[in-house]
């Protein structure tokens, strides 16, 4: 995200929201209040960065997205004069909180299906299953030497040297 991006997007929403102002206008009349009242200007500053905010949410950036628009918007205005704190951008704005994607595991025929897709494959069927029963991860299976197995008895035993942990992962 660069600041060229950001300035692009401030400009859209100053045109969209004030009937056709430019940026250069929104800042000359921030530079005007700021000379007549410094009260006035902190409250009208941060209401327009705030309704930037809510733009963007509502046109559908992510939260991530806006935060780093934002702070490149920042660094624009700094250089343009006008001067944001970190503290004031904590207690006058608000930005959207992270949402957290619900993951779900595999059901069992999800899984099968899977693996009866690769029925011309069996390396990677053989693959999947080790992943699916061990709960390995990809890397670390990859990584799994004839020496890291233990087949003398009906458990195959994975010593994972990097943790010094045994795990335990099939039954045959």
């Amino acid at each position: 995200m660069c600041k060229k991006y950001a300035v692009e997007i401030f400009g859209n929403f100053v045109t969209e929201m004030y009937s056709g102002k430019t940026t250069a206008d929104i800042i000359d009349e921030l530079n005007l209040i700021k000379i007549q009242n410094q009260q006035t200007y902190e409250e009208t500053l941060y209401r327009v960065l705030q309704d930037w905010i809510n733009w963007n949410e509502i046109r559908g950036l992510g939260n991530y997205t806006i935060r780093t628009s934002f702070s490149n918007l920042r660094k624009y205005l700094f250089h343009l004069g006008i001067k944001t704190h970190k503290q004031d951008i904590k207690e006058y704005l608000r930005f959207g909180k992270r949402v957290k994607k619900e993951r779900h595991p595999l059901s069992d025929e999800d899984y099968r299906d899977i693996v009866l897709r690769f029925s011309r494959n069996p390396r990677m069927q053989l693959f999947l299953l080790m992943l699916g029963y061990s709960g390995m991860r990809m890397g670390e299976a990859l990584e799994l030497k004839k020496k890291d197995l233990d087949f003398t008895k009906k458990r195959i035993k994975e010593r994972n040297f990097l943790r010094y942990i045994e795990k335990i992962y099939l039954n045959l």
